[in-house]
């Protein structure tokens, strides 16, 4: 049996207009190039479900996108990506033949096969062909260019760790899906080739004026699997075991570098052995990612989840259990929570999630976790500041997301690496931030570790207006911080967090009679993001040349390092 038709009513007169459905088809104006071409421009028609967001936003990249197998040439329909980093594969086709039907499961498949052979590099450079994002990352340029706020060595190790393990997302789209091609999905032979393959039916409907609606639905679902088998371009398979899914943690995975995976494997470790459930029959914690572990609990809960997060850098656990008995548990927690603080932690914290969907629609979700060094060296400082602060007109509050502050006269930004959309911007009167260099020159990310590289001693800082332009707005205070040069990274923030907190203070006695000054028109330079591999040591270098390096490498998240005779050495530097 087809669909019915569908029925818009006017709401102003009642008045009825019908909608027939109608097929695409290759001899009508309406063919698969079409369809093509109206998902992409038209992306919401697909959804990405993830725990960790509510709404997830899907990025376009491309249609036709080249793949080789060594003889010739594929082209993938769609290619696109989740601002979580999972990249999604759209095949679009007619389901008139039969044939076509079984195919359109062998193309994907091996369009897959053929991703997951690219390493980052090679999969970059060929996305520029469709990017022209010049000598920028073309996923963080299209990022940018709609607005996302994203982390750029999260975004790309996301991606990297997606193309190592094919973990995509794969959508098959067509006008109609028939029975067979139902049951081939859920077939043994095809069911975990993918980490998640899925069937999104696009009814195509058309009134007398000419108006069409595409109506998306999913007849079917298929489970994500904890064994996955590909197939490569030579028809090897190729088995990848997991222990859980990756999807199922609530809080956002770390960076895969090494430095990082050897804190982490010492977390898992310590938790393993620490941890000890009362009840005989509670199974152990058992490792699900690198900084994740988790055991399965009884009704009315599901399991309990401990966790190491490096953005926001806490540590803590969470458990999921039926949605009806979510908010007593949150009450009961809530109410000792000033026991927990007084045997744990001031930074002891407890939330409860919004809903989500995970394997059941009744799971929820309460987190209680443990800030270790969320803006270590400015958080320490920040609560000082304000609890010291002797201008009785003023209240503070600390948030850690920029959305949740609203209609405030004054906020100031510190330590935050996001751009924020200007539509955000209107909701508090001024909003300020400190910025390491004297602007114009060096606007961007690390200004006081790029100027400490090229052996600059004396850095000139600015408290700015917020603009939609980075690092851009009027400038109301200038100081300086002066080091001697042999300042280690803990060091170096104290002097950054003391200095930020001076031109705070002396705009605050000013208000509201400050006066602003335009940045000077000239040369600007923009500073990229460091990431962990730029701490990478020369070895036919002296200690004397690599030092301020080694000053401006945090010994925890992304130490010093250096390669000798194809293995990794980490150098962690500490003052005598």
């Amino acid at each position: 049996m087809d669909s019915g038709n569908m029925i818009q009513i006017s709401k102003k007169d009642a008045t009825v207009s019908s909608f027939k459905r109608t097929h695409v088809g290759s001899n009508s104006e309406y063919d698969e190039k079409w369809l093509q071409e109206k998902i992409y421009e038209h992306i919401e028609l697909l959804t990405v479900t993830d725990p960790v967001y509510d709404h997830i936003k899907i990025v376009p990249l491309c249609r036709e996108f080249s793949l080789h197998d060594g003889i010739r040439t594929v082209f993938l329909d769609i290619l696109a990506i989740s601002e979580t980093g999972k990249l999604i594969l759209v095949e679009c086709k007619l389901w008139k033949n039969p044939q076509a039907r079984r195919e359109v499961l062998s193309q994907i498949i091996e369009y897959a096969s053929l991703l997951q052979s690219l390493s980052y590099a090679d999969f970059s450079a060929r996305l520029k062909k469709y990017i022209p994002s010049g000598d920028e990352d073309p996923l963080s340029y299209r990022f940018k260019e709609l607005g996302i706020e994203f982390e750029e060595s999260v975004l790309i190790d996301r991606v990297s760790n997606s193309l190592k393990l094919a973990k995509f997302q794969l959508i098959i789209a067509g006008d109609g899906i028939r029975t067979d091609i139902i049951n081939l999905i859920n077939s043994p032979s095809i069911s975990g080739v993918m980490s998640d393959i899925c069937l999104l039916e696009l009814g195509l409907f058309k009134n007398s004026l000419g108006d069409i609606c595409l109506l998306p639905s999913i007849p079917t679902k298929t489970e994500t699997v904890q064994k996955t088998v590909l197939v490569s371009t030579e028809g090897i398979p190729i088995t990848i075991e997991e222990d859980f899914e990756e999807s199922e943690l609530a809080v956002r995975t770390p960076n895969n570098n090494s430095a990082q995976k050897e804190i982490n494997s010492e977390f898992y470790s310590k938790l393993t052995q620490s941890v000890k459930f009362d009840h005989p029959d509670q199974e152990p914690l058992k490792k699900g990612g690198n900084n994740w572990a988790r055991s399965p609990l009884p009704p009315p809960f599901k399991w309990i989840t401990a966790y190491r997060a490096q953005r926001p850098t806490r540590i803590g656990v969470f458990v999921a259990c039926e949605s009806h008995k979510r908010e007593k548990l949150y009450e009961f927690l809530l109410s000792n929570l000033d026991r927990f603080k007084l045997e744990i932690s001031e930074d002891v914290g407890i939330e409860l999630a919004k809903g989500w969907s995970g394997r059941t629609k009744m799971d929820g979700e309460i987190s209680f976790y443990l800030k270790t060094e969320t803006f270590n060296w400015l958080e320490s400082g920040t609560k000082a500041f304000i609890k010291h602060l002797k201008i009785s007109k003023y209240q503070f509050k600390i948030y850690y997301k920029y959305k949740d502050i609203k209609n405030y006269p004054i906020v100031f930004l510190l330590g935050y690496t996001k751009i924020i959309k200007s539509d955000l911007l209107i909701n508090n009167k001024i909003n300020l931030t400190v910025h390491e260099s004297n602007l114009p020159e060096n606007r961007g990310f690390s200004p006081i570790q790029y100027q400490i590289l090229n052996k600059k001693n004396i850095i000139t800082t600015c408290l700015i207006k917020l603009r939609k332009e980075v690092d851009s707005g009027e400038i109301y205070e200038k100081s300086k911080i002066k080091f001697h040069g042999g300042e280690l990274y803990d060091e170096i923030r104290i002097r950054q967090s003391k200095n930020t907190f001076n031109l705070i203070s002396n705009f605050l006695k000013k208000y509201p009679k400050n006066r602003k000054m335009v940045q000077k028109k000239g040369k600007s330079n923009f500073l990229k993001k460091r990431k962990p591999k730029d701490s990478e040591l020369n070895i036919y270098k002296s200690i004397k040349d690599n030092f301020n390096i080694l000053r401006i490498s945090n010994n925890e998240s992304w130490p010093a390092f250096f390669h000798y005779k194809s293995k990794k050495y980490i150098i962690k530097i500490f003052k005598g």
